[in-house]
């Protein structure tokens, strides 16, 4: 390229790595009220699933940790490796597809506040959201009420991404920078490279303000859609994380706060979440 164009300058760039995390879930029983609770408890009655009927009270009386509250681990790992993170955060209404937490109850509000001592605040769009163009924006106001920032970050729910209506949307709703650009069910970049680029408007033949970062991998990527055990996951890291240092790139992956919790079919991930911090740690 610069032999055939030699006055075209690249700029040099330095790898970084940023953990991400979707909140889609904040918990699995604590904020949900009195009737929501009460709906859940007599499903997992009908479905004879009475582990989790145990489970449900054991939380409710305090006996046992909530099973999606892993965010002191995560913040012990962020401290303990000079890290920050990016929060994708839900505010929507509840719907189908949308089963966070309302935006106003206090435990809400509290775990948001301890999450940006941590890092960035984003926005996790609803679903609803791609059909009606008017709720990104209430939302991110939402969201900025809430966490007394500027919210100008997003990821889309379901990593539901439509080119170019997605990016348009976002940009008419007042958002800089988007993290969806990548794969749901397989792991690499989906773009062809980890590098943030701006999103080209064809239609309008210009440049935009909205800057696209690709990620590397999901952790529901790894163990749900391709039935990796953690072995195979972190070779796969492994190998991604060398052809990042190779490139200069940017590394960037999503987590769940729910598939950090060590348990059920989420036994042994946190090793592959270690994992990826260790292999980073030269970016």
């Amino acid at each position: 390229m610069i032999a055939l164009y030699p006055p075209i300058k690249i700029k040099s760039s330095s790898p970084t790595f940023l953990p991400s995390f979707d909140i889609d879930n904040a918990y699995a029983y604590k904020g949900k009220g009195f009737f929501r609770n009460t709906g859940g408890f007599l499903r997992d009655i009908l479905k004879g699933k009475f582990s989790l009927v145990s489970k449900r009270i054991k939380v409710a009386f305090g006996k046992l940790p909530d099973p999606y509250d892993s965010y002191a681990y995560i913040f012990d790992q962020l401290n303990r490796n000079n890290l920050t993170a990016y929060w994708f955060i839900p505010v929507g209404k509840r719907a189908a597809f949308d089963k966070n937490l309302p935006a106003h109850v206090p435990i809400y509000k509290s775990l948001i506040a301890q999450l940006k001592e941590y890092g960035e605040i984003g926005l996790h769009p609803s679903y609803e959201s791609n059909s009606k163009n008017h709720l990104i924006t209430e939302e991110r106001k939402t969201l900025e009420n809430i966490s007394g920032q500027s919210i100008v970050s997003a990821r889309q729910h379901y990593l539901k991404l439509k080119i170019p209506a997605t990016y348009n949307r976002l940009i008419e709703s007042g958002i800089k920078a988007d993290y969806t650009m990548g794969f749901a069910s397989h792991y690499g970049f989906r773009a062809g490279t980890s590098l943030p680029f701006s999103f080209y408007d064809l239609k309008k033949e210009q440049k935009t303000d909205l800057w696209i970062h690709p990620f590397a991998y999901m952790d529901g990527t790894l163990n749900e859609y391709m039935k990796m055990n953690t072995i195979e996951a972190k070779s796969i890291i492994s190998k991604l994380a060398e052809q990042i240092k190779q490139t200069d790139g940017n590394f960037i992956c999503i987590w769940h706060n729910d598939s950090l919790r060590d348990d059920d079919n989420w036994k042994g991930w946190r090793e592959v979440f270690e994992h990826t911090i260790q292999v980073t740690s030269g970016l």
